[in-house]
């Protein structure tokens, strides 16, 4: 029941006990009249006391019955706060309030968690300040009319590299009188959704790229065995100079650059099965970083591990991801030009996924071409095909991961790969796996 509801109750209440007590009185009195004249003055004092008395009772039980809508009323009132704290605290989206001043009021417990704020660090507080940075301060700081808004915004708090797709809507707060009492601003977590959906568009164009790619290759690789018999006839011809060898010798070592291409990009092209199982990200990492030192100079390079010694198992297979991880380490070697640093760090952003990042001291990779990074034979160094990071990206996503390019506080560029996990079934004996500092 409502406050006015309850007032209203009290107020009948206490009117029909007056106009009781009104007529017991008038009734009282009149009956004395009529027994004036056969009453003793002690048979009237004793009929007016018991009057009296029959009138008190019957204000008591009034009072008795307002007491009871009264808790009656409170205890509605109670309850419906209690289910409005349950359904806020329940519902996975979140929920903000704010008054005419533009201060928040209210913050639903997931709203917290999604934008990784405290309540002790909101309330009260302006929103414009609170969002500054952010492009929900500018939205939260516009007036709000009498209509719905929706929309979709990128929210990350200063500093943090980790962005938040958000699906909102945003309408004025309305009292029970329709009044306007402040803004309603009203947020789901969109990014697993963003994210899915890019995955699905990412293994759609790798599809198509895949089956361009095949195509241009068996094309390449029939003139090429061609050209590879012609010089090989030409080289066993009796009466040829010194120079005419070394030139037959330049062309056999660029067939074989070409040949190597063709192989790389037929390798990218092929769906080869996944053999996944659970897999401890400690294993990968120290497997992946002897394949990289067996491939690229990594004496001068200091390594750190962080890898906390509870962290879920990896589901993947495990000879493609040594092949990620080995990849990008000598990518992040090469980018220190063989002195520097390289990190590896493993957290659990989320119960179903594992992230690993591989980051190094050196000048970073420019944003204008980090959408292009991971496309077949695009590099910006002065050799290589341009394969191996497009090779990276197709294992990641056919282990339904994602892999994500961003900038190393300090300086420097730090590939984060996403990864499902698997809970492990036992905790590992070796204890805590970090090794800050660690030569390679």
């Amino acid at each position: 029941m409502d406050i006015p509801l309850l007032i209203g109750a009290i107020l009948i209440g206490v009117l029909a006990v007056v106009v009781l007590f009104a007529a017991l009185f008038k009734a009282g009195r009149k009956a004395i009249a009529k027994s004036d004249s056969t009453r003793t003055p002690g048979d009237r004092v004793e009929f007016v006391v018991s009057t009296f008395h029959e009138l008190v009772e019957k204000l008591k039980t009034k009072e008795r019955e307002i007491e009871t809508l009264r808790s009656q009323a409170e205890a509605r009132a109670d309850r419906a706060a209690a289910l409005t704290e349950d359904i806020l605290r329940s519902v996975p989206s979140g929920v903000l309030t704010i008054d005419p001043e533009g201060r928040i009021t209210s913050m639903n417990p997931p709203g917290l968690v999604i934008l990784g704020m405290k309540e002790e660090g909101v309330l009260g507080r302006s929103a414009a300040d609170v969002f500054s940075g952010t492009p929900l301060g500018a939205l939260l700081r516009r007036p709000k009319g009498s209509g719905v808004e929706r929309g979709e915004a990128v929210f990350s708090r200063p500093g943090d590299a980790d962005r938040k797709h958000l699906g909102y809507t945003l309408s004025a707060l309305r009292d029970a009188e329709q009044k306007p009492i402040g803004a309603l601003f009203t947020f789901a977590d969109l990014t697993e959704v963003k994210r899915l959906e890019e995955s699905v568009a990412l293994k759609a164009r790798l599809a198509q790229l895949g089956e361009t790619s095949a195509g241009i290759a068996h094309e390449l690789r029939n003139p090429m065995a061609v050209l590879s018999g012609y010089l090989a006839l030409l080289k066993k011809k009796e009466g040829l100079d010194e120079g005419s060898g070394v030139v037959f010798e330049k062309m056999a070592a660029e067939i074989k650059v070409m040949d190597r291409i063709i192989s790389d990009l037929l390798a990218f092209t092929r769906a080869e099965p996944l053999c996944p199982a659970g897999v401890a990200v400690s294993s990968i990492v120290e497997e992946s970083l002897a394949v990289a030192s067996s491939r690229c100079e990594m004496s001068q390079i200091a390594v750190s591990r962080d890898i906390p010694a509870d962290l879920p198992l990896v589901w993947g297979d495990p000879d493609r991801l040594r092949q990620v991880f080995a990849n990008l380490l000598c990518n992040a070697v090469e980018a220190v030009q063989g002195r520097g640093r390289v990190e590896i760090e493993a957290r659990v952003p989320s119960p179903r996924e594992i992230s690993i990042g591989v980051s190094d001291t050196g000048p970073g990779v420019p944003i204008e071409i980090r959408d292009k990074v991971f496309l077949p034979f695009f590099t910006a160094k002065d050799s290589g095909t341009g394969m191996g990071l497009a090779m990276v990206q197709k294992i990641v996503v056919s282990h339904g991961g994602q892999i994500e390019i961003g900038d190393r506080p300090g300086g420097g560029a730090v590939f984060t790969v996403r990864l499902p996990s698997s809970e492990p079934k036992a905790a590992g004996p070796s204890g805590s796996a970090r090794q800050a500092g660690a030569k390679a």
